[in-house]
C-alpha cells in the first residue's frame, strides 16, 4: 500500500511536472503572446516611427524584461497551484475551474498590456519630440561650432599676422639697438651689456632733462620780468605817443588856422582885384551865384552830375549879354563870361560917370577898376 501510494505519488508528481511543461509550452504559444508580438511588429514597422539607435536598444531591453517577468510570474503561480493539488482528478478539476480565471486574468493582462502599449506610445512620442529637439539643438551646435571654427581661423590668421609683424618689428628694433649700442646681440650676456648701457644712457638723459627743466624755469622767470618791463615800457610809450599826437594835432590845428586866415585874406584880395565875389549863402547843388563889381548878380546853372554850363541868368536884366551868354554856354567858359560881364559893367559905369559930373571920385574908382580888369584880362 505504501509502495503503491509512493508510486502513485511519484506518478502524480511526474504527471504534474509533465502537465506544467505542457502548460508552459502552451502559454508560450498562446494568443496573448501572439497578439503581443504582432503589436510589437506593427509598432516597429509603422511608417514614420523609425527609432533611433537608443530607442531600438531601449525597446529590445523592455521586451526582454517583460518576457522574463511574465515567464517567472506564470511559473511561480503554476507551481503554487500544483503544490496545492493532491491527485490527478483534483488537478483536472482545478484546470477546469481555473480556465475562467485564466481567461479573466488574460483579459486583465490584455487590458494592462494595452495600457502599457498606450503609455509606451506616449513615451515613444515624447522620445521622438526629444529626439527632434536634440536634432535641432545638434544643428544649432553644429552651426555654432562652424562659426566658432571660422572665428578661430580668422583670429588665428590675425594673430599670425600680428606675430609676423611683431617679429619684423623686433628684428628692426634689434638692429636699431645693435647700431645704437655698436655691439652684436648673440646671447644673454650681450643683452645684459646692452641693457646696462641703455640704463646709463637713460640716467644721463634724465639728468639732462632735469637740467633743461631748471633752465626752463629760469627762462620763464626771466620772461615774466621782461614781460613786466615790456608792459611798463609800452604804457610809457603809449603815454608819450598820446602826448606827441596831441602836440602834433595842436600844431596841425594852428597850421590849418593860419592857412584858413591866409586863404580867406587871399580870397578877399582876389575878390577886390577881380571884382567877382561868390555868394555862398545863395549857392546850391543846381546853381552858383556870383556878384560882379557889387552890381551885377549872375546865376550859373550846370547840368546834373557834370561841370557843363547849362544856363546863365543875370540881374538886373537891362544889360544886353545874350551873345556873351550863348558863347559861354557853347564853349563852357565861365572865365570868359566873368571877364566880359566885368568889362560890360565897367563900361556902363563909365557912361554913367560922364553924364553925372558930380561923381568924380566914383569915376576915378571905376577907372582904376577898369584898369585892373584890363590888366586881369590881359593876364588871363
Amino acid at each position: 500500500m505504501t509502495t503503491r501510494n509512493v508510486a502513485g505519488n511519484g506518478g502524480l508528481m511526474g504527471t504534474r511536472k509533465q502537465d506544467a511543461d505542457v502548460l508552459l509550452q502552451n502559454l508560450n504559444t498562446t494568443a496573448f503572446l501572439q497578439q503581443y508580438k504582432q503589436d510589437k511588429c506593427a509598432l516597429n514597422s509603422a511608417p514614420g516611427n523609425e527609432p533611433t539607435h537608443t530607442y531600438d536598444n531601449a525597446l529590445r531591453k523592455l521586451d526582454q524584461i517583460a518576457n522574463k517577468y511574465l515567464k517567472r510570474q506564470i511559473k511561480q503561480n503554476l507551481m503554487e497551484k500544483l503544490g496545492q493539488l493532491e491527485d490527478e482528478d483534483a488537478l483536472q478539476d482545478r484546470n477546469k475551474v481555473s480556465t475562467a480565471e485564466t481567461s479573466e486574468r488574460l483579459l486583465r493582462s490584455r487590458q494592462q498590456y494595452d495600457k502599457s502599449i498606450y503609455e509606451r506610445e506616449a513615451l515613444f512620442q515624447r522620445i521622438r519630440q526629444v529626439a527632434d529637439t536634440v536634432q535641432k539643438e545638434k544643428k544649432q551646435l553644429d552651426h555654432m561650432v562652424n562659426e566658432a571654427a571660422e572665428c578661430y581661423e580668422s583670429k588665428a590668421e590675425k594673430l599670425t599676422e600680428q606675430w609676423t609683424e611683431l617679429q619684423r618689428r623686433n628684428a628692426q628694433r634689434k638692429a636699431a639697438i645693435q647700431m645704437s649700442a655698436k655691439r652684436m646681440i648673440n646671447n644673454e650676456d650681450d643683452c645684459k651689456a646692452v641693457l646696462e648701457t641703455q640704463t646709463k644712457n637713460i640716467q644721463e638723459f634724465r639728468q639732462q632733462k632735469q637740467s633743461l627743466q631748471d633752465n626752463k624755469l629760469d627762462l620763464v622767470a626771466q620772461l615774466k620780468s621782461m614781460t613786466t618791463q615790456y608792459e611798463s615800457l609800452s604804457k610809457k610809450r603809449s603815454n608819450r605817443e598820446s602826448t606827441v599826437d596831441a602836440k602834433m594835432r595842436e600844431e596841425q590845428t594852428i597850421t590849418l588856422q593860419r592857412m584858413h586866415t591866409w586863404y580867406t585874406a587871399l580870397c578877399q584880395t582876389l575878390e577886390k582885384i577881380s571884382g567877382v565875389r561868390v555868394l555862398e549863402s545863395e549857392c546850391n547843388e543846381e546853381n552858383v551865384t556870383i556878384l560882379v563889381l557889387e552890381t551885377l548878380k549872375v546865376r550859373l546853372y550846370y547840368q546834373e552830375h557834370s561841370n557843363q554850363l547849362k544856363d546863365v541868368k543875370i540881374s538886373p536884366t537891362r544889360l544886353d549879354m545874350s551873345a556873351v551868354i550863348d558863347y559861354a554856354i557853347q564853349e563852357n567858359d565861365v572865365k570868359y563870361f566873368c571877364a566880359a560881364a566885368r568889362k560890360l559893367v565897367q563900361q556902363t559905369a563909365s557912361s554913367i560917370e560922364t553924364s553925372d559930373a558930380t561923381k568924380d571920385d566914383t569915376g576915378l574908382l571905376e577907372k582904376s577898376h577898369k584898369a585892373d580888369c584890363l590888366a586881369q584880362i590881359s593876364a588871363d
